[in-house]
Parts: structure tokens; C-alpha cells; sequence
């Protein structure tokens, strides 16, 4: 309900900060996060499907994908706990759709007290571990299915494509045009 001058100066003033700006309507998780959440869940089903280890994931993500980083990377920087109440926000006030429900590993993880780099347990052990050693309760809680071979080229499509799907649904729900998500996503 702002006024649009409002809304200009407000434009302006992120693109002195270097930003850009992309306007959308006022609905859970916007775009980028809805994005984002969609690319996660895509990782963590893989995931649950025993597909791949964090590590793997992470790097299939990075190299056949082109993020610049990996989703259980980023969840743990994020930190765990914050990284689930946003996707259990999305979930809940968007309908509870199945391709936005939080991930029981996500919550299992949390349960046991893994809060992401914030107390060096995450998907990742760090502290004396090397980077990028996965922590042995990610294979536990999954009863040590996990490992299968990843395919880099096809985890990297399933991303995209619940991105791609993600998308259609933002504009769909007229949260931003076609234009705008590709901005946002970009």
C-alpha cells in the first residue's frame, strides 16, 4: 500500500547500493526464497533417496549446475535452524504444497541439536574435521543408505527443473512477471 514515489525513491536508493531490485508482490518467501527452497528440497530429496553424499551433492551443484555454492553448504552457513523456519514459513502460509514440505532429515538434524556452523554440526562436521568431511549423523539418521553414484548432470537438471517449476508457480500466483523472477533468480 506504499506510495509509488515511495516506492521510487526506495528503487533508487538500491541501486546506489551497487543492488537490484525486483518488484513483487507481498506473499511468503517472494521469490528468491521460494527459488531457493525449491533447489533445497530438490537436494535434500536426493538426498533422502540415498543419491549422493552433502559433499557430492554440493559439488554436482557448484560444477554441472553452476550455483555458486551448495545447498548444504549454504544451509549450514545459513545455520539450520534458520534455514528451516524458512522453508516451514513458506510451506505453511503457501498451502502446504508437497514440493515446499520441509525435509524430515532437515528436522531430524535439528532434533539431535545440529544447528549448522553455528555449533560446528551441520550436514558438515567442522572444528578439527577437514572441510567438506559430512557428518556422520547424516548417514546414521539416513540408516546408512546413502552413497548411491551421483549423476552431476542429472542432480544439476533436478534442481533447475523444481526451480524452473518454482517459478511458473510465482508467476502463476502473480507474485512477479516472468521477467522479474528471471532478475531475482539471476
Amino acid at each position: 500500500h506504499a506510495a509509488e514515489g515511495s516506492i521510487e525513491r526506495a528503487l533508487a536508493w538500491v541501486e546506489r547500493l551497487g543492488k537490484t531490485a525486483v518488484r513483487t508482490r507481498d506473499k511468503a518467501g517472494f521469490v528468491v526464497n521460494r527459488l531457493q527452497r525449491a533447489w533445497m528440497n530438490a537436494a535434500l530429496k536426493l538426498l533422502e533417496e540415498g543419491v549422493g553424499t552433502p559433499a557430492t551433492i554440493d559439488a554436482a551443484m557448484r560444477a554441472a549446475g553452476a550455483f555458486p555454492a551448495g545447498p548444504f553448504e549454504l544451509m549450514d552457513s545459513r545455520g539450520l535452524i534458520e534455514d528451516y523456519s524458512i522453508g516451514e514459513t513458506i510451506y505453511e502460509l503457501l498451502g502446504r504444497s508437497e514440493r515446499l514440505k520441509p525435509s524430515l532429515l532437515h528436522q531430524k538434524l535439528l532434533a539431535r541439536g545440529c544447528k549448522g556452523r553455528r555449533n560446528s554440526r551441520g550436514f558438515y562436521a567442522y572444528g578439527e574435521n577437514a572441510p567438506g568431511t559430512v557428518n556422520p549423523l547424516v548417514a546414521e539418521l539416513l540408516n546408512g543408505a546413502g552413497g548411491r553414484p551421483l549423476d552431476a548432470a542429472a542432480a544439476a537438471r533436478a534442481a533447475r527443473a523444481a526451480a524452473r517449476a518454482e517459478a511458473d508457480a510465482i508467476v502463476e500466483d502473480g507474485v512477479a512477471g516472468p521477467d522479474a523472477v528471471n532478475q531475482a533468480a539471476r
